[in-house]
């Protein structure tokens, strides 16, 4: 007996289903790597964890550093803090691990759903190889994996309201989910950002389609109360109006040049960056997806999504000229070209071969991907872990259990690293927060301290430094100069070194003992050859 077209129909939703998972199961193994702590955020996010779960405390000063405890900041990110240092209690670094791979998978089921259901399942599997190494290049657990999966919430929400798959009223939970949004993290502007693309899109439609515009113009309406909510419920956060229209004034004290701050072609300046190489591959299709779609659009009454170009355009440009930006640009591109190609009825071309062609387009896809970049497959797979690197804190144990003091010098790179592991004993002398230092502090002391040593030794009289804690691959000039000039300075033993870490205390009678039992031969030492930065 041969099944009914219905059952077959539900059996190939299944397997499509079944497909999506295996794909959004690549994703997470493209980022599931250890966590090297020694250079992330990570530590600091969890310290204000604790601080919270403990102490009730959200800081608004920069308490970690001695350099400028008293100088105030904005903790736009204090919730996700939070959030990481329960999942650390529950199961460790482990349990971080998965719980942000968690959030990834979420959010790459939900983005895959989206560009299913607004385009074709095999045009999304063809989108997917596209995105899949731009995502690969931001591996790390940040606060930011809460904006990509509020998102796609949020984009999931608005196109099945205005395509009347969701009631009107779903809308009323938009407003509840920034006011948790604002409180984890600073892109929270993307959601009033969503919003503000399908209103634009509504009353574009409203004055087009006068047939059906009491029904653009309501949807605009409860957009507009939508939006009003978000408006009003941004302040809800430790930081008030501030942390609210904060989104555009966190540059406005940043003088410190961050590499995810950077745009596509400085980095690509520094060597090859193959996440970049495939930006450029997806910015080209897209451009030709939506040519394409547009001119079908003209040959039919049908009226251009604006909402879905409108965040292409965007996440397209803030992707270009800051690659922290990537996977969010992976995210949308993914329901942008599904969308743009969805009208493409391969049945009239190929008649009874359009199924083997919807099945070989994918994959000759990620052929011709692998063909234009060899390395596609260890670019996107490159190593596997859960949780701390192996041995990453072995020295803070060292620090701790040799009895070192400060004060610590150490790089940008390292300082939430050392806020973790030494806080409150210990404070850094920078962290990786840029806006949480004054501009003249990195202008006139950080990196003038690192290019000079009449700079250094001025710094060093007024604070007497004991320590130098310093990440190793801190691949910018001053950072390597720097190193290999103490290294060579007499005042100065190393004691500690691993995959990470260098560790240098000054030559003192307190730290005689240490010296005499950890000294190591400076022979082991090479100059590293430096890349820019």
């Amino acid at each position: 007996m041969r099944p009914s077209p219905a059952a077959i129909e539900r059996l190939l939703v299944v397997l499509k289903w079944v497909l999506l998972g295996i794909v959004a199961f690549a994703f997470v193994m493209a980022v599931t790597k250890p966590i090297i702590l020694t250079a992330s955020d990570l530590g600091r996010h969890l310290m204000n964890g604790k601080l919270f779960l403990d102490n009730g405390v959200i800081l608004t000063t920069n308490t970690y550093s001695y350099t400028n405890p008293d100088f105030a900041f904005l903790n736009h990110h204090w919730g996700s803090g939070v959030i990481f240092e329960l999942a650390r209690r529950f199961r460790g670094f482990v349990g971080v691990s998965v719980f942000g791979l968690s959030i990834v998978f979420l959010t790459v089921v939900l983005y895959l759903r989206i560009a299913w259901q607004h385009g074709k399942f095999w045009l999304t599997m063809t989108a997917a190889f596209f995105a899949l190494p731009i995502f690969a290049s931001r591996a790390e657990v940040r606060p930011e994996l809460f904006s990509y999966l509020l998102s796609a919430i949020f984009l999931w929400i608005l196109l099945g309201v205005r395509n009347s798959t969701i009631p009107r009223q779903a809308l009323i939970a938009l407003p509840v989910l920034l006011l948790i949004w604002v409180n984890l993290h600073i892109y929270f502007f993307l959601g009033i950002g969503w919003i503000g693309a399908f209103l634009i899109d509504s009353l574009v439609r409203a004055w087009v389609d006068a047939q059906n515009r009491r029904t653009h113009l309501a949807f605009a309406g409860w957009l507009g109360a939508a939006l009003v909510g978000c408006a009003l419920v941004a302040p809800l956060n430790p930081n008030g109006w501030k942390g609210a229209i904060y989104p555009l004034l966190i540059f406005q004290n940043y003088a410190y040049a961050v590499a995810e701050n950077q745009p596509v072609f400085a980095i690509e300046r520094n060597g090859p960056f193959p996440a970049g190489f495939f930006l450029k591959i997806a910015l080209c299709t897209l451009f030709i997806s939506w040519i394409w779609r547009l001119w079908r659009d003209r040959q039919s009454p049908r009226i251009p999504d604006i909402a879905i170009l409108v965040l292409t355009v965007f996440v397209s440009i803030i992707a270009w000229n800051a690659i922290r930006n990537f996977s969010i640009f992976a995210y949308v591109a993914m329901v942008s070209i599904s969308f743009a190609w969805s009208d493409t009825d391969l049945s009239e071309r190929l008649g009874k071969f359009r199924s083997a062609a919807r099945a070989a387009i994918p994959v000759l896809t990620l052929a011709i991907l692998v063909m234009l970049y060899p390395g596609y497959r260890a670019l996107v797979y490159r190593t596997f872990g859960l949780g701390v690197s192996p041995n990453v804190l072995r020295s803070i144990d060292f620090f701790k259990n040799a009895d070192l003091r400060g004060p610590i010098f150490n790089n940008y790179d390292i300082g939430g690293f050392l806020t973790y592991g030494l806080y409150p004993q210990e404070r850094v002398f920078v962290d990786n927060r840029p806006e949480a230092y004054p501009g003249e502090f990195f202008r006139e002391i950080l990196l003038p301290m690192q290019m000079s040593d009449e700079v250094w030794r001025k710094v060093d009289e007024n604070i007497r430094f004991n320590v130098i804690f310093f990440y190793r691959h801190d691949a910018t000039q001053w950072g390597q100069g720097f190193m290999i000039r103490r290294l060579q300075d007499p005042e100065w033993a190393p004691v500690f070194v691993d995959n990470f870490v260098i560790l240098l205390v000054r030559r003192t009678p307190e730290t005689a003992a240490v010296i005499e039992k950890y000294e190591l031969p400076k022979s082991m030492f090479g100059a590293v050859p430096r890349t820019k930065k």
